[in-house]
């Protein structure tokens, strides 16, 4: 077949016919206007801005007029009509992007050929932030690099109903390659806005995969997610909790009795079941009720009209250990119930009210060992959370709340010898609930 041209791109070589490339590239034209002088033959072309592939599928189209568009190569046949100047490659190159499907266009930005300025990449990226629901259900989600999966899954242009489409996608295309793709569990769970969930959905993170308990730095994420939620739960500033209008009746407590149990009476509670309160007005103490269970070494607050009774050593038992357990006290039902457990057993703690909001602090644990963790209760969940540890463990310690902190002193630290008796602590720390810090 007589040729008069050839084509040199990268170690390939093409055989093609100077009048059929100039009806197509205005590139080819022109050159071969510049070389009409030469007498060599035939005439040998080297092209560097493009691929051999594209240019092998071009020269196919111009000499049969079939075009396969692919995913795979659209990048590179964009390319190839840009640099060529070739209009009507153009115009196929813009009518397959204009009906790109989702998972076409994942696979268009892992093929890596095109800069992230192009056009082509552009409108592939819109399509998968603007469709993302369909596309990490797709097998070419699965087989996106790292950096990819990444880039999607952090940017904040990703259309979604809730932050678990981003953890379900991420959790996917880890789980895809499990063995090979476990090790970068932190750099894909970095990318969802675990904040964004509610305290329900970031449980049931939890309870989808054990791989996340496997990762510290995914339980810190976790953790602070939660305390996030929780706050947002408690002090929502779109719609605050409005206080009932009060009627002119209503001016006084409904129940006096109890108001004045609550500011008149201080309580002690024994080593058994007995409880009793005292009153300052007539300087003495007076037998009250009894406890649900003998108690020793636990934690009382009050809070919200109610005694919360937390933690204990149980003297009668033969090996004395802490225990989770919670009671609330009505004192207007004068009745006991039994509230969500800690997530620590604890003794020799503290338990301070504020904000609304019960804080179990450090405290020795069922194994003996002592405790610089501290965890929140939701009278509203009926749930504890962790928060911010202490820098230093204690027990026996001082705690009280003031102008919107928490005041810990001294206490009981670790021992650093099993024959050396337990450092008495001069620290003091404090904790402000609003920055959980």
């Amino acid at each position: 077949m007589f040729y008069d041209v050839v084509v040199n791109v990268k170690n390939q070589s093409f055989k093609a016919h100077k009048v059929i490339l100039s009806c197509f590239s205005k590139y080819f034209a022109d050159s071969f206007i510049v070389s009409s002088g030469k007498t060599k033959h035939p005439l040998e072309i080297k092209l560097n801005g493009i691929t051999s592939n594209a240019f092998k599928i071009f020269l196919e189209f111009v000499y049969s007029g079939v075009l396969e568009m692919k995913p795979e190569i659209i990048g590179e046949l964009a390319l190839a009509a840009e640099f060529l100047e070739i209009n009507c490659l153009k115009e196929k190159t813009m009518e397959f992007m204009n009906s790109i499907t989702p998972d076409q266009a994942l696979v268009v930005i892992e093929t890596g050929s095109i800069p992230c300025t192009s056009e082509i990449f552009k409108t592939s990226y819109e399509t998968v932030m603007e469709h993302f629901g369909e596309c990490y259900d797709t097998n070419a989600f699965n087989y996106l690099s790292l950096d990819n999966v990444c880039a999607i899954l952090r940017d904040d242009r990703l259309v979604i109903f809730t932050e678990m489409d981003v953890f379900w996608a991420g959790l996917k295309w880890i789980a895809f390659h499990m063995n090979e793709r476990s090790p970068f569990l932190n750099k894909v769970m970095e990318c969802v806005r675990f904040p964004y969930l509610t305290q329900a959905e970031i449980f049931k993170c939890l309870e989808t995969t054990d791989l996340l308990r496997t990762s510290d730095k995914c339980k810190e994420i976790l953790i602070h997610a939660n305390w996030e939620a929780f706050s947002c739960e408690v002090y929502d500033p779109i719609e605050p909790e409005k206080e009932p209008e009060k009627t002119p009746d209503e001016t006084e407590p409904k129940f006096v009795p109890s108001l004045y149990y609550i500011i008149y009476y201080q309580f002690f509670i024994s080593a058994d079941k007995q409880m009793q309160r005292y009153s300052a007005k007539a300087e003495q103490w007076r037998f009250f009720g009894q406890l649900p269970a003998p108690r020793h070494h636990h934690a009382v607050a009050l809070l919200g009209g109610s005694i919360y009774l937390a933690g204990k050593r149980n003297m009668f038992m033969r090996n004395e250990t802490a225990t989770k357990a919670v009671f609330q006290y009505d004192p207007e039902q004068k009745s006991w119930k039994l509230c969500g457990p800690m997530n620590s057993c604890r003794m020799f703690f503290k338990l301070i009210a504020l904000y609304g909001m019960l804080y179990a602090i450090a405290g020795e644990d069922d194994r003996h060992q002592i405790l610089a963790s501290a965890e929140c209760y939701n009278p509203k969940t009926n749930g504890w959370i962790y928060v911010s540890s202490m820098h230093w463990p204690r027990k026996g310690f001082a705690a009280t709340a003031c102008e919107g902190k928490i005041y810990v002193a001294g206490g009981h630290g670790e021992s650093v010898g099993k024959k050396v008796a337990l450092p008495i602590l001069q620290s003091v720390e404090s904790f402000d609930p609003r920055s959980n810090q």
